[in-house]
């Protein structure tokens, strides 16, 4: 891997306007590696506290990367550059020697495991086994997934009745969130919600996993 461009800035302050589903969307990428045998593009994120949780991307709780995939792949198209965008990840930065690797949503094809080792085709190194790393059809899938969840989301909010996510305790990221002390986010009062409120009503993300 070796680094490509870096920081680019999408939505209102941003270099270009980028939209899913009619939708504007601000989102950066701080930084884009291309493999060695220059055929991928992987963007990269750095981040204090949070390594990625990949599993929210396919329960609906997470859009960074998927998104960060599609900018990146309409910025790739648009200047026409020869080069496939592969994914995205996420690093973990306590200080400068402490640096961990997050969680991946990427093709499965560029993974490398312990047996595989690092290669031109196969550059990123992660033990990540339950989701992130997909064939391709399943990585288009869930971009096409999260295109439509945005569009999902945008539309509750403009209409005025967008209920918070319904989502388990564990998978609840919003402990810093200001209204955390007034928001329904509680287990047992969400089971109660549930029945009360139709699927119309809310954006309702995957509880369970398969």
């Amino acid at each position: 891997m070796r680094p490509y461009p870096a920081h680019l800035s999408f939505g209102k302050s941003g270099l270009k306007n980028f939209k899913v589903n009619n939708i504007p969307i601000d989102i950066t990428i701080e930084r884009v590696d291309c493999t060695s045998n220059n055929k991928y593009l992987v963007v990269y994120n750095f981040s204090t506290c949070d390594l990625g949780y990949i599993n929210g991307i396919r329960k609906g709780l997470r859009f960074k990367l998927p998104l960060q995939v599609l900018a990146l792949r309409e910025y790739v198209e648009e200047n026409r550059i020869n080069k496939t965008v592969g994914g995205a990840g996420t690093y973990l930065v306590k200080n400068p020697r402490v640096i961990k690797r997050g969680g991946y949503f990427a093709l499965k094809s560029l993974q490398a495991s312990r047996s595989t080792k690092t290669s031109d085709s196969k550059p990123l190194f992660s033990g990540q086994r339950r989701y992130g790393f997909l064939p391709e059809p399943d990585f288009e899938e869930e971009l096409e997934t999260t295109a439509r969840r945005t569009g999902q989301i945008a539309y509750f909010i403009k209409k005025g009745r967008f209920n918070p996510p319904l989502c388990s305790a564990r998978d609840q990221t919003c402990l810093n969130c200001q209204y955390n002390r007034i928001c329904r986010k509680d287990q047992l009062r969400l089971d109660k919600l549930y029945p009360l409120i139709s699927d119309k009503e809310f954006y309702r993300p995957q509880r369970k996993m398969e």
